[in-house]
C-alpha cells in the first residue's frame, strides 16, 4: 500500500505499477489476481472534476500539490491524461479486459480526487457488464485525502480497517 500523498513514495508506486503490468503481460498462468484495493487512487485528468474545483486551498491535498506530484512522476512532456493517472484517457487501455477479481475502491468525501475515484468504480462496474459485479465503492463522509495517515487513531481510520478486513476475509473465503 502506498501513501499517495507522499511525493517521495510516488516513484516506487510507479515502478510497482510497471512491475505488476509486466507480470500480467507475461501471462503467469495459473496465477490470477483475486482482487485489489485502491485507497484514494491518484486518478486525475486534464479536465478538472467538480470535486477538484470545489476543493478548498486549505485541504490536505490541494490542486497545486496534485499538479506538482503529476509533474514529478509522469514522463517528461506527459500531461494528466497519461494512463498512469487517467485510466480513461485517450491512451489508456480498456477496462473491459481487466480481469482482476473483486475490487474495493475507497474514496473520501472531501478529497479533490473523489469524483475520479467514484467514476473509476462506476466505469469498472459498467465494463464488467453486470451491476455491482465484484466492485465495491466506499466513500468516507467528512474525510479528506489520506485521512488514515493524517489521523491514524480516528474513528474513520478504524472503520477503514474494518472495511478492508471484511473485503479481504470475503476474498479468503471465496478462494477456499
Amino acid at each position: 500500500m502506498a501513501f499517495s500523498a507522499d511525493p517521495t513514495a510516488q516513484p516506487y508506486v510507479v515502478e510497482d505499477c510497471r512491475g505488476v503490468l509486466q507480470l500480467l503481460s507475461d501471462g503467469l498462468d495459473p496465477m490470477r489476481i483475486e482482487g485489489y484495493i485502491l485507497l484514494m487512487p491518484a486518478f486525475c485528468s486534464e479536465q478538472p472534476t467538480q470535486s477538484e474545483l470545489d476543493s478548498p486551498p486549505t485541504a490536505f491535498l490541494t490542486r497545486e500539490t496534485c499538479d506538482r506530484y503529476c509533474r514529478l512522476f509522469l514522463p517528461a512532456g506527459a500531461n494528466k491524461d497519461h494512463p498512469l493517472v487517467n485510466p480513461f484517457g485517450p491512451d489508456s487501455p480498456s477496462l473491459e479486459t481487466l480481469d482482476v477479481g473483486r475490487v474495493l475502491v475507497v474514496a473520501a468525501e472531501g478529497d479533490l480526487l473523489r469524483d475520479k475515484n467514484v467514476e473509476y468504480a462506476e466505469r469498472l462496474r459498467a465494463a464488467r457488464g453486470k451491476e455491482n459485479d465484484g466492485v465495491e465503492l466506499v466513500v468516507f463522509t467528512g474525510e479528506e485525502h489520506a485521512f488514515f495517515g493524517v489521523k491514524p487513531m480516528s474513528a474513520a481510520t478504524g472503520e477503514l480497517v474494518r472495511v478492508i478486513r471484511r473485503f479481504m476475509a470475503t476474498e479468503t473465503e471465496a478462494a477456499c
